[in-house]
């Protein structure tokens, strides 16, 4: 009887995974990578990289920085570590030449970004909410007498500010809300609400009821001196 002989093993040997550059598009390349996303080397590390990992910058060709976000980090943990009270200083005096500017810049970001910060704010209060009020109890304890300045100089301010709102209307305000927070949607008596100054009254703000929303102690702390106003269509 004739026994066959097994058949023929491979000389090349286990193949190896592909690495993660294998995956990576090459520009104008056909095939199964024409729908990746493309990528861009970096001059400091010498890696590709999916070109969502480059800050932009708006005077460059390609509109990127030539080093990847992780080398621009190392770049400036390291400037810091040599120069860092020189930078702290010059960071200083640009921010008082250019104040006026800077914050009109930060007041219309506000203005047209306040559904995507409303909902950062909503993700970052899910996330977080329990290790804020954590550390919030922890401050008040360590620090009673800075509680009780900061606490008086706002009801001086409160005393100080145009307008006022009686306690009908606030529970008429919470009742038009379905008595949520506008922050983060929790619904009492699971919390406490509390009126929230829309524009702070630190920033020159209203006491008035027009300026109030029903947020709960917890992202009311978390909003802290901020001008977001959570009301859907600006309370309007």
């Amino acid at each position: 009887m004739t026994v066959a002989d097994p058949p023929p093993q491979s000389v090349a040997g286990p193949r190896s995974e592909p690495s993660g550059s294998d995956y990576l598009p090459q520009p104008g390349a056909p095939g199964p990578h024409k729908d990746r996303q493309p990528v861009k080397r970096c001059t400091k590390c010498g890696i590709e990289k999916p070109r969502t990992e480059f800050n932009k910058h708006p005077k460059l060709k390609d509109g990127l920085r030539p080093s990847c976000r992780e080398c621009d980090r190392r770049s400036q943990r390291a400037r810091y570590a040599r120069k860092g009270e020189e930078v702290r200083t010059k960071n200083r005096e640009n921010y008082h030449r250019n104040v006026e500017a800077m914050r009109e810049r930060v007041r219309r970001y506000v203005q047209e970004n306040q559904a995507a910060m409303r909902a950062y704010q909503m993700r970052y209060h899910a996330a977080n909410a329990e290790r804020k009020n954590a550390y919030g109890r922890e401050y008040r304890k360590q620090n009673p007498d800075l509680v009780k300045a900061s606490r008086h100089a706002r009801r001086v301010r409160e005393v100080a500010a145009e307008g006022t709102f009686t306690a009908g209307e606030w529970r008429t305000l919470c009742d038009s809300y379905g008595r949520a927070c506008l922050c983060c949607g929790k619904v009492e008596p699971e919390i406490k609400l509390s009126p929230d100054h829309v524009v702070p009254l630190s920033r020159g703000g209203s006491n008035d009821i027009s300026n109030i929303q029903p947020l709960c102690l917890s992202c009311n702390n978390l909003k802290r001196a901020n001008t977001i106003d959570f009301r859907p269509q600006g309370g309007k």
